[in-house]
């Protein structure tokens, strides 16, 4: 129970950080500062894609794992 709550909290925090990134003129311009400025519609889609199979994964495993490390991956390159 308390991993399924997590991993809804960690799916919709990426759907929304992801749509927000692609969509606010705030997140632009902060992609703009970190320097991923060209990156910002590949990164938002990855965030947002990455969310989305975290909760399709709920009823298909295979996909849960694939799409938890790929999100993985993609933060520790983040760090």
């Amino acid at each position: 129970m308390e991993n399924t709550l997590a991993l809804y909290f960690s799916a919709l925090s990426f759907i929304v950080y992801g749509i927000n990134s692609f969509f606010s003129k705030r997140m632009v311009s902060e992609y703009e500062r970190w320097g991923f400025g060209g990156q910002r519609i590949i990164l938002s889609l990855c965030q947002f894609s990455g969310g989305l199979g975290l909760l399709v994964g709920l009823a298909i495993p295979p996909i849960l794992t694939t799409s938890s490390f790929l999100l993985m991956c993609m933060m520790l390159v983040a760090i």
